[in-house]
């Protein structure tokens, strides 16, 4: 359980649906204790269970302690996120009763397992667990094409909830304190953003190595990589090599006041991925006004309108990186213009509400 869009996700539904019935009450189960994001759950009163699986441990014993798991528990609903819980869910529900079970579908999760199940016997109780659902929501469009196309799941089981943001929290924006101060960082510099999991499949490799083409052209630019993750040693080896210690910060883990902070002190928010289903800090940044440049993958087009109320760029690829950020902000007219639709956009199609609201009727369609 990381600080990634997905646990927010979890936490910030379960806390939206409380407010709107009492019909429903829930419960986190944690396969693995991974526990980053635990002080958030607990905050909320949203209670937590960890199974703790080891990583290596035989499947069986696996399959076996979270087949008890649902047993004892005997919920009425359950919903799965990530690859190894969907996995296991589908296989144990043979097993156990429940009116029903719910698929979310993170995109470059399920890629990443169908790439490695090279080996039949493999691949056929993946197909029986995935193809096992009652539903199968997939957070954004281009996941549910996805999805249809690779035969993993019965197409008439597909739906589309977009993730969205509780547009009350982003009322009156405005910093809560000096970043630049606090980091002793000069008042003119200008501050490159990227929020999230240090993963590998985050492209932050090829934000870290647009810097020095970046620093050339504006040498008063600093990058903030807010997160934390399997990544971090690779990236710190990257920023020693290209000497940009001074100019890329690693800020690690943050409580979402800080983050929220963070996004109002930035000027440029840069989301390089490499594959992604409908982000939330993607979200975030735009609604907090943030100019926005990602890649053009998943989700993303879907939120941006490229050119309108963000900039979609190829992937893996430092120089559309840097070329964008150099353009924006030697053209602050633009930067503003951005800025204003990227928040619009974001207001007017992604509200938390209407994401709610679909889960609910989900819910109770069982």
């Amino acid at each position: 359980m990381n600080t990634g869009g997905s646990e927010r996700q979890v936490a910030s539904t379960i806390l939206e649906i409380r407010k709107i019935t009492k019909e429903f009450e829930f419960k986190v189960c944690v396969l693995r204790n991974v526990d980053n994001f635990k002080w958030y759950f607990e905050e909320n009163n949203i209670p937590i269970d960890f199974l703790n699986l080891e990583i290596k441990s035989n499947p069986i014993s696996k399959f076996l302690k979270v087949l008890n798991y649902f047993r004892r528990e005997k919920p009425y609903l359950v919903q799965a996120n990530q690859t190894e819980t969907i996995f296991f869910l589908g296989l144990t529900k043979y097993f156990f009763k429940a009116k029903g079970i719910i698929a979310s579908i993170l995109i470059h999760e399920l890629w990443k397992m169908r790439k490695e199940l090279k080996v039949l016997l493999a691949k056929i109780p993946c197909k029986i667990a995935f193809r096992n659902y009652d539903s199968v929501v997939c957070v954004a469009n281009s996941v549910k094409n996805f999805e249809a196309k690779a035969n993993f799941h019965n197409p008439s089981k597909l739906t589309v909830i977009h993730n969205g943001i509780i547009l009350s929290d982003y009322e009156n924006l405005k910093p809560t304190s000096d970043l630049r101060k606090e980091l002793g960082i000069p008042p003119e510099t200008k501050l490159i953003l990227n929020v999230g999991r240090l993963d590998e499949k985050k492209g932050l490799r090829f934000l870290v190595e647009a810097m020095p083409q970046i620093l050339n052209q504006f040498p008063k630019t600093k990058l903030l990589l807010v997160g934390d993750g399997d990544f971090r040693t690779e990236l710190e080896a990257r920023i020693k090599r290209l000497k940009l210690e001074d100019s890329v910060l690693l800020l690690g883990l943050k409580k979402v006041n800080e983050v929220q902070n963070i996004y109002q002190n930035s000027d440029i928010f840069v989301f390089p991925t490499l594959t992604e289903a409908l982000s939330n800090v993607l979200l975030e940044s735009m609604v907090n006004g943030l100019p926005v440049i990602a890649t053009n993958t998943g989700g993303n087009p879907e939120v941006i309108e490229n050119g309108k109320s963000g900039i979609l760029i190829p992937l893996e690829n430092s120089k559309a990186i840097a070329d964008n950020v150099c353009d924006l902000l030697s053209n602050p007219q633009k930067m503003k213009i951005l800025s204003q639709s990227a928040s619009k956009r974001v207001r007017e199609n992604f509200s938390f509400n209407k994401t709610v609201n679909e889960y609910l009727k989900l819910y109770k369609s069982f």
